[in-house]
């Protein structure tokens, strides 16, 4: 798969509250890697009930003493009073970015989402070289 340029622009709010700063250029890149990924080696993982919204994710708010489990996504309290000031603030700092996708990195959170267990990177294929899939 080759590589791609982003722009990141924009807030959104995800179903389990997270802050998303989000694609605005490159969305169709972002979906089609998506999309092969979870299509191959990843598509146990697949969640067909949770659309994919392509983004860079900024913190999540809940509060502190509800459980979330990476294993079993739920629904879960929600600190709308941290999200507003978390959204206020990254209103304020105007996020605007253009870069380029050139590499993937998968990881595998624990439970709790406090540490990263296993971490994996590919390079995607740059200009000149043959498309590959991942």
């Amino acid at each position: 798969f080759p590589g791609f340029e982003i722009s990141l622009e924009g807030f959104e709010k995800s179903w389990d509250h997270y802050l998303f700063l989000s694609v605005k250029n490159g969305k169709e890149n972002f979906t089609k890697l998506h999309d092969i990924l979870y299509a191959g080696s990843l598509e146990t993982f697949f969640r067909k009930d949770l659309p994919f919204s392509p983004h860079l994710t900024l913190g999540r708010f809940i509060k502190k003493d509800t459980e979330a489990k990476t294993s079993d996504p739920q629904p879960v309290v929600f600190d709308e009073p941290s999200y507003n000031k978390a959204l206020a603030e990254a209103d304020k700092s105007n996020l605007k970015h253009i870069t380029n996708i050139d590499c993937l990195t998968l990881i595998t959170l624990s439970d709790d989402f406090s540490k990263i267990l296993e971490s994996e990177n590919f390079n995607l294929a740059t200009k000149g070289e043959q498309d590959k899939d991942i």
